[in-house]
């Protein structure tokens, strides 16, 4: 009785793939809301699940980037914004 609830309750294949979709996309929200340091988390999160994540690395170092032109310096995370153009 307790497999068949717990099939009968299973999350569907989708659910991973939607939810980074969602992160991914959170995260274009945040930086569209000049906040860069919780849209950096939130897709390095991403990345550490799914590293070839087709939009995340992308989103990541416009993240960075975006991040870097609002404080007006470019530190330590310009050699990996260039390594990962």
């Amino acid at each position: 009785m307790i497999q068949e609830t717990l099939k009968s309750n299973a999350l569907p294949e989708s659910f991973t793939q939607e939810t980074l979709e969602r992160a991914v996309a959170r995260a274009q929200e945040l930086n569209k809301a000049h906040e860069f340091d919780q849209a950096e988390e939130l897709l390095r999160d991403v990345l550490t699940k799914a590293p070839e994540h087709p939009g995340a690395l992308k989103a990541l170092n416009r993240t960075l980037m975006w991040g870097q032109y609002q404080d007006q310096v470019f530190d330590e995370r310009y050699n990996e914004l260039v390594t990962n153009a």
